[in-house]
């Protein structure tokens, strides 16, 4: 009888394990959210509004000017300064970038930003592939200093179409201070550019 039912009990199939809360959420894509830039302000932690504070008080203003309703379920600062604000489950990447001009005109306010600068711009938070251009004459001579990244980025654009298509986040940059660089210099630039899956990188670094 006992030999019975322990053979019984290993013959069972095996329970299906139980989802995680991990599982489920690294299936799920992640929340759409804006970047808000202030890092130019230079806010300090001290001028820095309790998050919880703020995101209620945008979700307050939000649900009286948009519709369908946007609600926005956090709110964090980065390391430079700068706001992230992360949109509900049901809040697609489209319905918070028509909510983004009703946050930038409550920001100001909210945040007692001073009244001579001009209202915030959210943009739609999206991951930055960055590029290192090695080998490039830098333009020094005795008459004019380094290309400046205008001139760099229009040269770039005329020469690369992949380039021209790119979203420009951070122009190019010489990687070291353009006053260093002596006549006839030869160096390298950075650049950011909007990449959500790091496509757009793979094509560059290809061509």
């Amino acid at each position: 009888m006992k030999a019975s039912k322990s053979k019984q009990k290993s013959s069972a199939p095996p329970s299906a394990p139980p989802h995680t809360f991990s599982a489920i959420a690294g299936a799920r894509p992640p929340n759409p959210s804006l970047l808000v830039d202030l890092a130019q302000l230079g806010i300090g932690k001290e001028g820095q509004v309790k998050l919880e504070i703020l995101c209620h008080a945008l979700n307050k203003e939000l649900a009286a000017v948009t519709p369908p309703q946007v609600q926005l379920v956090t709110i964090r600062w980065t390391a430079k300064g700068n706001l992230v604000i992360t949109g509900g489950l049901a809040t697609t990447p489209h319905m918070l970038q028509l909510a983004a001009p009703h946050i930038s005109i409550s920001l100001p306010h909210l945040l007692s930003l001073p009244t001579n600068s001009s209202p915030p711009q959210p943009r739609p938070n999206t991951k930055w592939s960055k590029i290192l251009i090695n080998g490039v004459p830098t333009g020094t001579s005795n008459e004019r200093s380094p290309l400046t990244p205008d001139e760099c980025h229009a040269a770039l654009a005329a020469s690369n179409p992949s380039y021209a298509t790119l979203s420009i986040m951070q122009k190019p940059s010489w990687v070291r201070p353009p006053s260093s660089y002596l006549p006839g210099a030869v160096s390298s630039l950075s650049v950011e550019f909007e990449d959500p899956d790091g496509g757009k990188l793979k094509v560059i670094l290809a061509e």
